[in-house]
């Protein structure tokens, strides 16, 4: 039996995306609604749809463990009191690699280059807002279905998120997009034939299309899910055993794209998107780089073989990998929830964040966890697009204080009130 509870894993204004030959529809949904069948147990490892399907039944759908999934039997009818058969089924495993891509970056890809002041308090938790994408052979799964696919994608990312959870600074991940493609004219997609997409070319097209479209952009993390075979190109000839691919320590920059395998339907693609998304995050592979002290034998999640013994799990040396990077200032964009605390407004009259909460309520949202937190505002900051957060006192009596970027639309010259930030620059 399980001890079920509500779950969540969409932003409250979900972002739909289709993407077609004709061009790109867009449409803003309530999350909510689309989410308020998604449940999770106490021991935070199932991921569940769970619909009312009459007389008290449900009819349920996902992941019971880390391990097997559940559907409704369709081809066996209902029993005289209205219950449905389930069938249970092990997740499907495909033995293969996940490979780290090399992003050829200088300082001016990060979004935000603002000088580094003090070191940085963290937050008790972050969420990494995703921007999910389906390729077309993933998409045609789901035909008309629309939410069956936004509910799979929930499942999918919920179960990513349970791991994520793991770390030292929990990350929930909060869909913020989804997109899928209607038409095989996809840029972002590099193939060697219809059913092969060739995994590094595609990954850097994927970061090019990212950059260049302002929705994608401004999310933490775009994932590409694919249900073509992922190969590497070699010299003679090619390798079907990656499973996914991206790039390491790129979150909140122009390369923070990844990619991986998913057979429609099966939830087969939890484990790669995590690995993944662990190395967007900043992870090594076990027994590599800055992981040495962690054995790829131990069968980690970040192990680079899949199917280890411990692959639900982040092994301590990814949790320290992961801890250091998001104290870094590459790691700015997690500090903040857009999409719980920021109301989108897709239309033309859209108020930037910073219109919406001032930097009282910015310091009090963002360190909601300490007490007596206060704003101080400093003219010197904010004409440095700024907030000044005092969040204690330190033994030698001095206030301890966190320095964060101010939102976007913040006002930063007294003298010029229709001067604001954009970008992190006053203008």
């Amino acid at each position: 039996s399980f001890n079920l509870k509500k779950a969540s894993v969409l932003a409250k204004t979900l972002l739909l995306q289709d993407i077609r030959d004709e061009g790109v529809s867009e449409t803003y949904v309530d999350g909510e609604f689309y989410e308020r069948h998604l449940y999770q147990d106490t021991k935070g490892e199932a991921s569940l749809i769970v619909k009312p399907g009459g007389n008290g039944h449900y009819d349920v759908t996902g992941l019971l463990n880390f391990t097997h999934r559940i559907e409704p039997d369709e081809y066996t009818e209902r029993s005289l009191s209205g219950a449905r058969a389930h069938k249970i089924f092990k997740i499907p495993f495909k033995d293969g690699t996940h490979r780290i891509a090399e992003a050829l970056e200088d300082k001016f890809h990060r979004r935000s280059m603002a000088p580094r002041t003090e070191k940085r308090a963290f937050p008790d938790d972050v969420t990494i807002e995703l921007y999910y994408i389906s390729d077309y052979e993933h998409t045609k799964h789901f035909g008309n279905r629309t939410e069956e696919r936004i509910q799979y994608a929930a499942v999918l990312m919920h179960s990513v998120s349970l791991r994520t959870q793991q770390l030292y600074t929990p990350a929930f991940v909060a869909l913020t997009a989804i997109a899928g493609s209607f038409t095989t004219n996809e840029s972002y997609v590099k193939l060697l034939n219809p059913h092969h997409l060739i995994a590094n070319e595609t990954l850097f097209a994927l970061s090019q299309y990212m950059w260049a479209n302002y929705t994608m952009r401004k999310t933490d993390v775009v994932y590409l899910v694919t249900a073509r075979d992922m190969i590497d190109l070699l010299p003679r000839g090619f390798s079907t055993g990656v499973l996914g691919m991206a790039y390491r320590g790129k979150a909140c920059s122009r390369y923070q794209v990844a990619a991986g395998e998913d057979r429609p339907g099966m939830l087969s693609g939890i484990h790669t998107a995590a690995h993944e998304i662990g190395h967007l995050l900043g992870s090594d592979h076990d027994g590599y780089g800055t992981s040495t002290s962690c054995s790829e034998k131990d069968g980690y999640l970040m192990s680079p073989r899949a199917g280890g013994r411990q692959n639900f799990y982040f092994s301590n040396c990814s949790k320290n990998d992961i801890a250091s990077f998001m104290t870094t200032i590459d790691a700015y964009c997690l500090e903040f929830d857009w999409s719980r605390h920021i109301a989108f407004f897709p239309n033309a009259t859209a108020k930037l964040p910073g219109v919406l909460i001032n930097g009282t309520q910015y310091c009090k949202l963002y360190f909601k966890a300490k007490q007596n937190v206060t704003y101080i505002k400093w003219d010197s900051d904010l004409s440095k697009c700024k907030f000044r957060c005092r969040i204690g006192w330190k033994k030698n009596g001095d206030p301890h204080y966190a320095i964060r970027f101010a939102l976007d639309g913040t006002p930063c010259n007294r003298s010029k009130p229709s001067m604001i930030c954009r970008n992190a620059v006053c203008e």
